[in-house]
C-alpha cells in the first residue's frame, strides 16, 4: 500500500498531465493518457470513470430512453457501470433520485 507521500506525488503528476491538455482523454493511445490512467488506478481507480463518461452522448441516451430501456440497460449499452451513468445524468441536469429504486428507472 502506498503511503501518503507517494500518493501526493502521484496526484501532483496526474494533475500536471491533465492540465497540460484538457482533452487528454480523446487520444487513448497517447503516453499521457496511459500514464494518467495508471496514476488514477494507483490512487483508487476513479480516473477511468472520467474517460468512460465521455463515451455517453445525449442523443444515444435519449434514443435508449425512448425505446424503454432501463438505466441498467443503458449503462450496459455505453459500456459503463450504473454509477458512471448516474454521474453523467447529474452532470447533464437530469433528476437523479438517491437510494435504491425497484424499477431502476428513476
Amino acid at each position: 500500500m502506498a503511503n501518503r507521500s507517494e500518493k501526493r506525488v502521484w496526484r501532483k503528476e496526474m494533475l500536471s498531465l491533465i492540465n497540460m491538455d484538457n482533452k487528454w482523454y480523446e487520444d487513448t493511445e497517447s503516453v499521457r493518457y496511459k500514464r494518467i490512467l495508471e496514476l488514477g488506478k494507483k490512487l483508487g481507480g476513479k480516473i477511468q470513470q472520467c474517460s468512460q463518461i465521455n463515451s455517453i452522448t445525449e442523443e444515444e441516451f435519449h434514443k435508449n430512453k425512448a425505446e424503454g430501456r432501463t438505466y441498467k440497460e443503458i449503462a450496459e449499452y455505453f459500456g459503463v457501470d450504473q454509477k458512471t451513468l448516474q454521474i453523467w445524468r447529474e452532470q447533464h441536469g437530469y433528476i437523479v433520485k438517491k437510494g435504491k429504486s425497484k424499477s431502476n428507472n428513476d
